[in-house]
């Protein structure tokens, strides 16, 4: 829905566990006022500064077709600061770690090779372009793995219940964008907005990134 002059937003639908950041229902929809959505945002912020100043290494994870070219602009602009993954989640990303850094090294190896030829040439390669979707922002610009995450930024939670499952498991807290009818609980750090409101998400994320000292 869209945004009124009051500051304040109207959604359709809400769980349980967003009641705190709901001002009422009304007229078929429940209410957040852009104050709520403001202070989560700030703390999400707060918590990501502290965790890149104490050194750890920050991840942006998302499956939307339409937020995907924004991830993958942010994640070259950053460069081996940040990693990410712009089209889906690899099963074991977290939880398996080893076996998946390995296939990241054999992609990173692939693309030093062959990459340019690919790419210059236009030929047709499914596997490699499948593997490129799915790791090109977890390997370095020297073809090694990138850390592994000590913070994720989730674009769109509702549709990656794994990636949190994993996150939990590994103890790595994660910050969200959430609309009403997402389960809080399911992140650390919820920040009250939907993944469907594109520009405000774009401003949102560009701010989150900037936050990540750039090596």
């Amino acid at each position: 829905m869209g945004h009124s002059r009051s500051g304040i937003t109207k959604h359709r639908g809400w769980h349980p566990s967003m009641s705190p950041y709901l001002l009422g229902e009304r007229d078929g929809g429940v209410w957040i006022p852009h104050a709520f959505r403001e202070r989560s945002l700030l703390r999400a912020a707060g918590v990501l500064q502290d965790i890149c100043k104490a050194g750890g290494y920050p991840w942006l994870v998302n499956t939307s077709p339409q937020l995907a070219p924004l991830v993958i602009t942010l994640g070259y602009y950053m460069g081996d600061s940040m990693g990410y993954s712009a089209y889906g989640w690899t099963p074991g990303t977290l939880t398996n770690w080893r076996s998946v850094s390995r296939s990241i090294v054999s992609y990173g190896v692939f693309r030093e090779a062959c990459g340019d030829l690919i790419q210059r040439e236009q030929l047709e390669f499914p596997r490699y372009t499948r593997i490129h979707r799915m790791y090109q922002g977890l390997v370095t610009q020297e073809g090694t793995p990138k850390p592994r995450p000590d913070i994720l930024v989730v674009l769109n939670p509702n549709a990656m219940p794994r990636v949190l499952e994993e996150a939990s498991r590994m103890h790595i807290p994660t910050i969200g964008l959430v609309d009403t009818d997402t389960p809080s609980t399911l992140l650390t750090y919820p920040i009250c907005l939907s993944p469907g409101l594109i520009p405000q998400v774009y401003t949102t994320l560009i701010s989150l990134v900037s936050i990540v000292p750039r090596k």
